[in-house]
């Protein structure tokens, strides 16, 4: 059937090539050689070598998997330096040798892989931030996501199975348990927690010590609206603000999660039929090594629409820069209305400092300034050690300014004879009382769901468990500041024992798919070690590093160098991945060394002697059933989770949002 369709020349090849298995096909120099190892093997000639050269290049040995009905010594074996003398140690390149066996790889193995890769969930390419630096740009982001994605799979899936758990929590919280009967709160409370499971997919500067007043703003803002009666700490007119920019806070963020999930699911179901249809065909050449390697690529990757499964239910943003622009603003909001409810008396209403840009602006010059004087006094700092140090120095002139945001620091240059009197600089005091309004751009960073960073996002778990005072169907929401103080222990404590669990999880769907790949490998003849195999081990253990070191108690929250770490050995499995790919469609394993792997011999046989004196059938056969498990498995979950969930996060472009009294400023929407 390949040669039939290489002459042909038809421009159906490749759509063709689509719907066919691999063709089985013997390399060119390996069909040579063939002929001049059996002409050793009968003792029909000696092509020149000596007796003893004979018996060092031909194999007698014992073959793993054989039959023992077959006769041995009808077998043609030859040792890996036989190989390399007798058929001069060649290379048999599928492109060159055979592109037809090359094409068909490509069009039934390697392209799917492209299609799975395409449907991950990147971020936009534009351009970054303004004075960001290069490592915080979406190309550098997304090369990073990816590496994360492809080089440690097991990380990665940890990140993105335990957020689901998370937001699984948050959907069972939404039940009426815990509040009063009134529509309007049930209405609220899966507000608060939607948001909450967004917000949870952002990074924090000090993820294990939040800052307080931005924990105690998010708290407020959650669960304020459903405070009610007796429960109300403050003003009973918090709870109406709150509540309306709480169901605003929530119905953008629903507009802004990305859409067609169900298109993306019919792509994975085609994917899943593509998939399967290709390993029926691949049965239909049993025994064959092409094929039979080119089905362990395929189970190798099987954890790739695992993950773009995952990813689906675990949607990003479409925008994450305006998602967190929405959150900054809604939680100065919340703060504001927390410190205007607060007050004794309470003021009146046009004294809360609603968010504008003109105030955001305002702070932001402000905060600009003091950090210019922050660096010019560590600056002048540093030039007084140089001055003790080399005997010359700088002295200041307006020294009863210097920590003032606004000085101007003039520097005269000093003898240094005079050194000991240059002054010390005292830092400026701290602030006795917290400003009226703060930013929190700063204390939150950028978008990591999904397993684009290596870091452990656990602010909803500890959230969740931190809220209600007991388990029970009686429970009373907590005060917001015994809320605060609980999750702040939450976060600076171990992980969550769902993440570990979660974790092993991920690992054991990983290498159950590497070790099935392995499986076929091994056991299709020559059987043992071999090139094949044990690059599917290396994969493993490479992409396994980073998760080992993320397990560790000081890699909760990587820091630079550790990411820089993890990011190395991302780059190696990943790099081992590109290679195994391109190792089968290339053809560079065909060579006297890979074909005898440890055992060290290799043989000629086709795959009908193989399906007929070796047990291939019953490996592949195993290793296509178990490889196929998770994969249906989770997509059977995927759906139930969708189904269940669903209400959390749906909403419409059509949906009016609720009536509302307008007793909140709303211009944060803009």
């Amino acid at each position: 059937m390949g040669n039939s369709l290489s002459s042909s020349r038809s421009a159906l090849t490749i759509p063709l090539l689509l719907f066919t298995s691999t063709p089985s096909a013997t390399a060119q120099n390996f069909d040579i050689c063939q002929s001049r190892a059996e002409q050793l093997w009968n003792n029909t000639s000696t092509l020149n070598y000596t007796s003893l050269e004979i018996s060092q290049y031909l194999y007698h040995g014992p073959v793993v998997g054989l039959n023992h009905p077959f006769n041995r010594s009808e077998f043609v074996t030859l040792t890996t330096e036989g190989c390399r003398i007798i058929c001069n140690d060649p290379t048999d390149w599928y492109l060159t040798q055979n592109p037809t066996l090359a094409l068909g790889i490509i069009s039934n193995w390697v392209l799917p892989i492209i299609a799975l890769l395409a449907a991950l969930p990147y971020d936009s390419l534009h351009r970054r931030n303004a004075k960001a630096p290069w490592y915080h740009g979406r190309v550098a982001r997304t090369l990073g996501a990816l590496l994360n994605w492809l080089g440690s799979p097991q990380t990665a899936l940890t990140a993105t199975l335990f957020n689901i758990h998370q937001m699984r929590k948050c959907f069972l919280e939404t039940n009426p348990a815990g509040v009063a009967a009134d529509s309007s709160l049930l209405v609220a409370k899966k507000d608060a927690y939607y948001v909450l499971s967004a917000l949870g997919q952002f990074k924090f500067r000090e993820p294990d010590s939040p800052d307080e007043r931005l924990l105690s703003a998010l708290i407020y803002g959650l669960f304020r609206p459903i405070m009610d009666g007796p429960r109300e700490e403050d003003a009973p007119e918090a709870r109406v603000k709150t509540k309306e920019l709480l169901q605003e806070m929530a119905f953008q963020l629903r507009m802004l999660r990305r859409r067609g999930v169900y298109p993306a699911l019919v792509s994975i179901v085609v994917f899943f039929v593509a998939y399967a249809v290709s390993l029926v065909l691949a049965f239909g050449g049993l025994g064959d090594r092409a094929t039979a390697h080119s089905m362990a690529l395929g189970l190798l990757v099987s954890w790739l629409p695992l993950m773009v499964l995952f990813t689906i239910l675990d949607r990003n943003p479409v925008s994450a820069d305006r998602s967190k622009k929405l959150i900054t603003r809604w939680l100065w909001n919340a703060d504001a209305v927390r410190r205007w409810a607060a007050r004794i008396p309470l003021p009146d209403e046009d004294e809360i400092i609603w968010w504008s840009q003109e105030r955001e602006d305002v702070i932001r010059e402000a905060q600009r300034r003091t950090n210019d004087a922050l660096r010019r006094v560590e600056r002048d700092a540093e030039l007084q050690k140089r001055a003790r140090r080399h005997g010359r120095g700088w002295r200041l002139r307006d020294t009863a300014t210097a920590t003032k945001p606004t000085a101007d620091i003039e520097l005269a240059e000093v003898h240094p004879d005079n050194a000991s009197d240059v002054p010390q600089i005292q830092p400026a005091p701290a602030a006795q009382a917290e400003p009226e309004s703060a930013l929190f751009d700063d204390h939150i960073l950028g978008f990591v769901g999904q397993g684009r960073e290596i870091s452990y996002c656990g602010l909803a778990h500890a959230v969740v468990n931190s809220v209600y005072d007991s388990h029970s169907d009686t429970r009373q929401i907590r005060p917001i500041a015994s809320i605060v103080q609980e999750v702040r222990l939450e976060l600076s404590g171990h992980r969550a024992k769902s993440w570990r669990v979660l974790s092993l999880v991920s690992m054991a769907l990983v290498w159950l798919e590497i070790g099935m790949a392995y499986m076929i490998s091994y056991n299709t003849p020559t059987v043992g070690f071999g090139c094949r195999s044990g690059s599917y081990i290396v994969y493993g253990v490479l992409s396994s590093i980073p998760w080992v070191l993320h397990s560790l108690p000081g890699f909760k929250h990587p820091s630079f160098r550790q990411r820089v770490l993890i990011h190395f050995f991302n780059g190696l499995g990943l790099l081992s991945l590109f290679f195994i790919i391109f190792a089968q469609f290339s053809g560079v394993f065909n060579n006297c060394f890979c074909k005898s792997g440890v055992s060290g011999f290799m043989d000629f046989a086709n795959s009908d002697f193989y399906r007929e004196h070796f047990d291939v059938n019953k490996y592949w056969t195993a290793a296509a059933i178990v490889g196929a498990l998770p994969v249906v498995g989770s997509f059977l979950s995927s759906i139930i989770l969708l189904m269940r969930l669903k209400p959390l996060w749906q909403a419409s472009e059509q949906q009016i949002p609720p009536t509302r009294a307008l007793r909140a400023n709303m211009s944060w929407l803009i």
